[in-house]
C-alpha cells in the first residue's frame, strides 16, 4: 500500500513532483506496477502456504475480465485510429491481470473455509479496474471512465489488504 501511494503521489503531479521529476508518469506508473507485483508475490506466498491450487476458477475469471478489457480498448483504439500507447497498455494490462488472477485464484481456493476472503477478489477487481481506467487516461486519451478511479481505488487497497487473512 505504501508502493501505491507513492504512486498517487506522482500520478497526480502531488506538491513539486512535476519540477522535480519531468518523467512523473513513468516512475508513477512503475510504483503502480510495482505495487501490483508486490501484492502477486504476497499473495501467492499466502497462497502456497494453505498448499491452495493456483489454477482454479477464479484465474478464468481474470483472465475473462481482462480479455473483456483488452477488447474495449482495442476497440476504441481502432476507432480512433491511435495505436500509438497500445503495446504500453498491452504491457500494463498484463501486470494488473496477473494481479487480479493471483487474488481470484487465492479468493476462489479459500471460499470454503473463509467465504469472507472472496473480498480480497473484489479488492483486486476494484484495484484492476481503478488502475485499467488510469491507463486509459492517461495512455490512450480515453477520458470517459476517469470519475470512478477515486472510487474504486480505495476501495481495491482497503479490502486488498483487511481481508487478505
Amino acid at each position: 500500500m505504501l508502493v501505491s501511494s507513492c504512486g498517487d503521489m506522482f500520478m497526480t503531479r502531488f506538491g513539486r513532483i512535476p519540477e522535480i521529476f519531468p518523467n512523473y508518469f513513468i516512475i508513477g506508473a512503475s510504483l503502480f506496477m510495482a505495487a501490483h507485483v508486490l501484492y502477486i508475490i504476497s499473495y501467492r506466498l499466502l497462497a502456497k502456504s494453505k498448499n491452495y491450487r493456483f489454477f482454479n476458477g477464479g484465474v478464468i475469471a481474470a483472465v475473462a475480465i481482462a480479455l473483456a478489457c483488452l477488447v474495449y480498448f482495442t476497440v476504441v483504439c481502432f476507432q480512433r485510429n491511435d495505436f500509438s500507447m497500445y503495446f504500453l497498455c498491452l504491457l500494463y494490462l498484463i501486470v494488473i491481470t496477473a494481479n487480479c488472477a493471483t487474488i481470484f485464484s487465492y479468493g476462489w481456493s479459500s471460499f470454503k473455509q473463509k467465504p469472507y476472503l472472496m473480498l480480497c477478489a473484489v479488492g483486486a477487481l476494484s484495484f484492476f479496474l481503478s488502475d485499467f481506467i488510469i491507463g486509459l487516461d492517461a495512455l490512450a486519451g480515453i477520458y470517459d471512465w476517469g470519475y470512478l478511479i477515486w472510487w474504486l481505488y480505495p476501495i481495491g487497497q482497503i479490502l486488498l489488504n483487511v481481508f487478505a487473512f
